[in-house]
């Protein structure tokens, strides 16, 4: 019988820098101030609360952070933290929800009047994937001088300590941009009172992005050969080449009706004919 594997120990003395968090959250809370004053201009001319709900969808997307947290090796500081929540032995700070406020919602609104008119196609994705990859790892270098959170244990494609590992950048935004994807799917019949169903599609998009594609690295590091750093180089290629396929994919679901439509408008006579309805008999 095999021994259970030996997962790597989170830096549970860790303290939280409190200049780096006050900073870093006020930031913050300036940014998300921002997206919630577009989602009011956008829902005072739409005359409907859709565009305001965006930042709130952000915000509640904050409990995935404790989940992709603990599989991933990444530690928020315990010691001084004010804390939001606690889940699965990690304590996720405050601060944090208004960073997923501005980090999703800031995509949403981005691609918001694409969503509402259905234009939003697999092109844009890719220009706001590319976009979404500079901004993470960019806000990360604050982070990683800082010592605001850790990535802790054996990490794949680590190129530069200045910044997150590689496949956590790939991983995600992938996930936003698959949030953004059930958002603007469901868009159409998310009218009256369903607008509010917003809020619990995008936490299921993001978890559902984040876990798809992290999959390969999280296998792995929980497995014995976790240790093994040469597997988890080979687990952060396949989290990456998944991520690109995520994101492909949304874009192939967003063009899908479209190019169902143009192939009718070219092909008519492809178009079968409705049946004529059925009368009864005697």
């Amino acid at each position: 019988m095999s021994r259970p594997a030996e997962l790597p120990v989170p830096p549970v003395d860790a303290v939280m820098p409190h200049t780096a968090m006050l900073w870093f959250g006020g930031a913050s809370v300036v940014l998300s101030a921002f997206c919630f004053a577009a989602g009011l201009h956008l829902a005072r001319r739409e005359r409907r609360p859709f565009p305001l709900l965006l930042p709130v969808a952000g915000m509640c997307t904050v409990v995935l952070e404790a989940t992709v947290c603990h599989l991933g090796h990444c530690w928020h500081p315990v010691v001084g933290q004010w804390t939001l929540y606690t889940s699965n032995g990690v304590s996720v700070p405050v601060y944090l929800a208004f960073s997923y406020c501005f980090y999703f919602s800031g995509l949403f609104l981005v691609a918001y009047p694409l969503i509402s008119k259905g234009r939003l196609t697999g092109r844009h994705l890719w220009r706001l994937y590319g976009g979404g990859c500079v901004m993470a790892s960019v806000v990360e270098i604050y982070v990683m001088r800082t010592n605001l959170w850790i990535y802790y244990g054996p990490q794949a494609l680590w190129l530069w300590k200045g910044t997150l590992p590689l496949w956590w950048v790939f991983t995600n935004v992938a996930c936003i941009l698959l949030a953004l994807t059930l958002v603007a799917v469901f868009y159409p019949v998310l009218t009256g009172w369903k607008q509010l169903l917003v809020l619990p599609l995008s936490p299921l998009g993001a978890y559902m992005g984040h876990l798809a594609v992290g999959a390969p690295y999280y296998l792995l590091i929980g497995s014995n050969a976790g240790a093994d750093q040469t597997l988890v180089e080979l687990s952060g290629i396949a989290s990456l080449a998944l991520a690109l396929l995520v994101v492909a994919g949304c874009g192939h679901v967003l063009t899908l009706q479209r190019r169902i439509t143009s192939h009718e408008r070219a092909n008519p006579a492809a178009v079968p004919e409705p049946a004529a309805p059925v009368t009864a008999q005697g």
